[in-house]
């Protein structure tokens, strides 16, 4: 797992992450969507969705965050990523990412 460190309110930073098969197989990120899902820990209700900038050239995905997006209670979430592939095949990915999110001072 990842972990993020987040402030209440902010539009930066993005979230960047690296996608590829752990036995090494080619992966093409050409025509994918990728989404985050943020829900707080040790609930199943999906608060936030982003949708990812791909870059195919380096299976890189961006998620970039507006404004009030981050205007959630001070905590602990976690984000699930999943690709829909060019084929509409469905894959999501294991490892969750630990978004610790605190409030801002002003």
């Amino acid at each position: 797992m990842n972990t993020v460190n987040l402030v209440q309110g902010d539009t930066g930073p993005d979230i960047k992450i690296a996608i590829s098969r752990a036995n090494g197989e080619d992966l093409s990120m050409i025509g994918a969507a990728v989404s985050l899902y943020i829900r707080l820990r040790r609930s199943e209700n999906i608060l936030l969705t982003k949708v990812g900038f791909v870059n195919s050239s380096d299976n890189t995905v961006t998620f970039t965050f507006q404004s009030g997006d981050l205007d959630l209670a001070p905590g602990e979430y976690i984000g699930e990523v999943e690709v829909v592939f060019s084929d509409n095949q469905r894959e999501t990915i294991y490892d969750l990412i630990i978004i610790n999110l605190r409030q801002d001072f002003a």
